[in-house]
């Protein structure tokens, strides 16, 4: 009996994964308010009540996508000293530049707010805010805090998809030293 739950265990994974990768091809292509749940199963090669016994609706394996994502980028490891040493959300926009495939996810606006509400509602998140209120900055400050540095993180993104490894480096380290030092001290090294 156990080697049938084992073997049902390896059976979901797959059928969730193969969802997951249909989806992140759908949104290279379309925007999400184009997709159903019927075009997803067709692309995922499966019927939609293998979907259904995995997932209520679309947003939960996009919700899926994005835990997958924050966790493999290191976004979210919820250290208030990540956000003092180096910008998590910065590394999330590197691994998103490696991982190409799951730009879509994150870089049309629709989905920008869809994964700022993840990060907002993750417990990493909560952790930050609550790390911040012993340095009297309140949770809203902090809060708009993060959605500012997504926005920016974004962009920049956006802008520089396709830059040459060196200028992106280049403007990781501008961004940087900006977090760090304030507009001065960028001024001070390009002058």
């Amino acid at each position: 009996m156990a080697v049938k739950s084992k073997k049902t265990d390896r059976r979901a994974v797959y059928t969730r994964r193969a969802i997951g990768e249909a989806l992140l091809d759908l949104l290279a292509a379309a925007e999400f308010s184009e997709l159903t749940v019927t075009r997803l199963c067709r692309a995922a090669e499966l019927s939609r009540g293998t979907f259904y016994l995995h997932y209520a609706n679309l947003r939960e394996v996009i919700d899926e996508l994005y835990d997958e994502a924050l966790d493999r980028s290191g976004a979210l490891s919820g250290e208030l000293s990540d956000w003092e040493d180096g910008s998590p959300l910065l590394r999330l926009c590197s691994w998103l530049r490696e991982n190409r495939r799951y730009m879509p996810l994150f870089l049309p606006p629709p989905m920008q707010q869809f994964a700022l509400d993840r990060i907002l509602s993750s417990a990493a998140c909560a952790e930050l805010l609550s790390g911040f209120e012993s340095s009297g900055i309140s949770k809203s400050v902090v809060h708009t805090l993060v959605c500012h540095q997504f926005a920016g993180c974004m962009a920049m993104l956006s802008r520089n998809q396709t830059a040459p490894d060196k200028e992106w480096e280049a403007v990781i380290n501008a961004i940087e030293r900006i977090r760090k030092n304030g507009i001065a001290a960028l001024a001070d090294r390009v002058g």
